[in-house]
């Protein structure tokens, strides 16, 4: 009598389950840090890196970061890129997200604040990680913001400023659907009428320099 060999096969398991599996393992960051010259405590990358890694790594995501474009505003820097993630077992079974970031610096690192800042919220986000997202409304307030008066750094917008931005946000939807939601989200505002005065200066020169180069591309 002849017996065949049993096989078993082996479960398949993609990338959007080994994401979720990766959710679970997560731990949450409850303790956040003062931050250096600033007004505010916040979760900060290397907490969120902590909290992300192991999980990643157990259940086989792999990832990498591409499409990234920057734009230097004074001493601003602006990131956006894309980050897709794949199955270590199957690199064709992927999904890919979009993100920005900025950062703010006298002494030349803004860009590396700015993809810190950015890759920061990708993963608390994604991987449902809670963060410093109230406390870090101030993100895009400059160092020589910080050190005027409170008062005076958080004069409102103007009513010509709230304006011109609805109309520059209605031309940035029109290239890239999100767009004013995930602008406004990294000033901790839901709309432009939350926006102090430096704060919406910003925007409309961010967005204006962007609608131009798209324009020109």
């Amino acid at each position: 009598m002849t017996t065949k060999p049993t096989t078993s096969k082996k479960k398949t398991v993609n990338i959007h389950q080994r994401m979720n599996a990766a959710r679970t393992d997560c731990n949450q960051v409850l303790e956040k840090t003062e931050m250096a010259h600033a007004r505010f405590t916040s979760v900060t990358h290397d907490q969120i890196t902590a909290a992300v890694r192991d999980p990643l790594l157990k259940h086989g995501v792999s990832f990498w970061n591409h499409d990234i474009k920057t734009n230097i505003d004074g001493n601003t820097t602006f990131v956006a890129g894309s980050t897709t993630f794949c199955s270590i077992d199957n690199p064709d079974d992927k999904f890919t997200t979009d993100w920005i970031g900025s950062g703010t610096s006298n002494t030349g690192h803004g860009i590396g604040i700015a993809m810190s800042y950015g890759m920061k919220y990708l993963f608390s986000k994604l991987l449902l990680i809670m963060s410093g997202t109230t406390d870090e409304a101030d993100m895009y307030v400059t160092e020589q913001v910080r050190a005027e008066p409170r008062a005076q750094a958080e004069e409102p917008s103007t009513e010509e400023q709230r304006n011109q931005l609805r109309k520059l946000f209605i031309q940035a939807e029109e290239a890239k659907a999100g767009v004013t939601g995930s602008i406004l989200s990294h000033f901790g505002a839901e709309t432009v009428v939350e926006l102090n005065k430096k704060q919406a200066q910003q925007c409309i020169q961010h967005i204006t320099k962007n609608i131009n180069e798209n324009k020109e591309g």
